[in-house]
């Protein structure tokens, strides 16, 4: 699911859906009365923490951060001014992979910011870090990894950042980047260690 797919949703009957659409208004908003950026500068984008992000240990639980980073990412797009030229041309971007680190939580209320920026690209996909902080202090960072599908077909990261009117050149991959991209295709391949374990007539339910 892509981060505008997983904006819009509202299925999940846990979720409270205005919040959801709340949220998105208030980033359109200001993509539509922000400055725009260049593609390979941050963009900021401010949220809170509120009681239906938290769960019972009274901190935003692990899967709104991706949530989060969903949002962020759709302002960066806009700030950007990519984020409408994707949708006329029916394109959308889905995350192939994440990874996040968790330093300390963010309690409910608290107000924090995810800083979004592309870190590099190759033919096919998009690298972006998501970091976490309140008042400066970083609570999580986050990375994904991200590719463009367009009527069905995936759209090269070239013609992606030819989209932003810049003449751009993907920036030098950082060694945790190469290394997560050596980590993700490992786990491709199966271990030859790995034996599953006998079955039983015994059902968990």
């Amino acid at each position: 699911m892509g981060p505008m797919q997983r904006a819009l949703r509202c299925g999940n009957p846990k979720e409270e859906p205005m919040t959801l659409y709340f949220r998105l208004l208030i980033i359109l908003l200001k993509i539509w009365l922000g400055p725009k950026k260049h593609p390979l500068d941050a963009s900021v984008t401010h949220f809170r923490a509120l009681p239906t992000d938290c769960d019972l240990n009274l901190h935003v639980t692990s899967s709104r951060y991706i949530e989060f980073m969903d949002a962020a990412t759709i302002h960066f797009m806009g700030q950007v001014g990519i984020l409408g030229k994707l949708l006329r041309r029916r394109c959308f971007p889905f995350n192939a992979a994440h990874d996040l680190t968790y330093i300390r939580p963010i309690k409910p209320f608290e107000k924090f910011s995810v800083t979004t920026r592309v870190v590099t690209w190759d033919d096919k996909y998009g690298y972006k870090e998501h970091r976490f902080e309140v008042d400066g202090e970083l609570r999580a960072i986050g990375m994904a990894r991200a590719v463009v599908v367009c009527r069905g077909a995936v759209v090269s990261m070239g013609e992606i950042a030819a989209l932003t009117g810049e003449d751009l050149a993907a920036p030098h991959a950082p060694e945790t980047v190469l290394k997560w991209k050596d980590l993700l295709q490992a786990k491709k391949t199966p271990t030859s260690q790995y034996r599953p374990e006998p079955t039983s007539d015994f059902v968990f339910y």
